[in-house]
């Protein structure tokens, strides 16, 4: 058989399945033996190429006992980039290690010769290809499909909606007394059946009436308690039906805050294209209690002149007296 990892050019891209039981201090996922002691790992719950001046480190905070695709790829150039489920987290022009170059027959996976940094879980798939697959054939190689995105939107406001259009998957502790019950700045948080959420099934649902650009979120803690939403995902659907998570499932983190009144932004990679957002607390503190709100896109002006259909411009520009309209000779 031919080699599965391009050895002149290092150039490949590696997909690993896997599940952690452990995910905090410094846990060794993959590497090759021109590595040394670097390679990629879960680094204080966050899956990271080693060292850190790489810079290349993905946001999503990993939970143990749960399935991760870990990606990475390099091509000729050098250039390499990480992906955790099939979303691109970063991406550098690394040194160490020789660039992370990798060569046929050096890749192991989920092991180190010390205790101190094997990682505990298994491995359900490994892909190798000798080629730096793109942005999209990674997310597909990962079972990721994404919603439509738009470009970066120069401008974004809290979207105010009507709460006919605000509903939830359950609603426990009287929240659902109170007419603005979950809207940001009432007096009232939506309060989820905190039985529920580690199975996905609690959710904020908002109907923005039309297809919107929606760049992120704010959310606020518990009206009254210290309860709050540490960390969520987003859903989008454009006919209530079908959902797609955004940046492949990402948990998007917002940390404690000891103020009820202060708002805790969440920003989108890129703005997505929906008429339905979901918004489903993945942990908490205390009881998952949150008001949100979402930012959507301002509308761009147009800065195309139209054309006036009017009567043509007269042209105010006085001129001398003519000919005939001075004094005889």
């Amino acid at each position: 058989g031919g080699s599965c990892v391009g050895e002149s050019t290092g150039a490949y891209s590696v997909v690993v399945d896997a599940i952690l039981f452990t995910t905090h201090g410094m846990r060794r996922l993959f590497y090759s033996r021109g590595w040394g002691d670097f390679g990629a790992y879960s680094l204080h719950g966050r899956f990271s190429m080693y060292p850190k001046a790489t810079g290349l480190v993905c946001r999503s905070e990993l939970q143990p006992e749960r399935s991760y695709r870990f990606g990475l790829t390099r091509d000729e150039k050098g250039k390499v980039r990480i992906y955790l489920d099939g979303n691109l987290c970063a991406s550098a022009h690394p040194t160490a290690a020789g660039g992370f170059r990798l060569k046929m027959g050096e890749l192991t996976v989920m092991h180190d010769d010390d205790h101190r940094y094997r990682t505990d879980g298994y491995v359900r798939r490994v892909q190798v290809w000798d080629r730096a697959l793109t942005v999209k054939q990674m997310g597909k190689a990962s079972g990721c499909v994404r919603p439509k995105e738009a470009n970066v939107c120069p401008k974004s406001s809290l979207y105010k909606v009507s709460k006919r259009r605000v509903s939830y998957s359950s609603r426990i502790y009287g929240s659902h007394r109170r007419r603005h019950g979950g809207r940001l700045g009432s007096h009232e948080s939506w309060v989820a059946d905190y039985r529920r959420v580690d199975k996905g099934s609690e959710w904020m649902q908002v109907d923005l009436s039309k297809k919107r650009e929606v760049a992120g979120l704010a959310l606020q803690r518990h009206w009254r308690h210290g309860w709050q939403v540490t960390s969520l995902r987003v859903y989008v659907s454009n006919d209530g039906k079908k959902w797609i998570p955004v940046e492949c499932g990402r948990r998007f983190k917002t940390p404690y805050s000891h103020s009820r009144s202060k708002k805790r932004y969440v920003a989108f990679e890129k703005p997505v294209v929906a008429r339905y957002v979901r918004l489903a607390p993945a942990s908490f503190r205390g009881l998952p209690a949150m008001r949100a709100q979402l930012k959507v896109c301002s509308p761009r002006a147009n800065k195309k002149k139209s054309k006036s259909k009017g009567m043509p411009k007269v042209d105010k520009k006085r001129k001398g007296k003519g000919k005939g309209k001075g004094k005889g000779k």
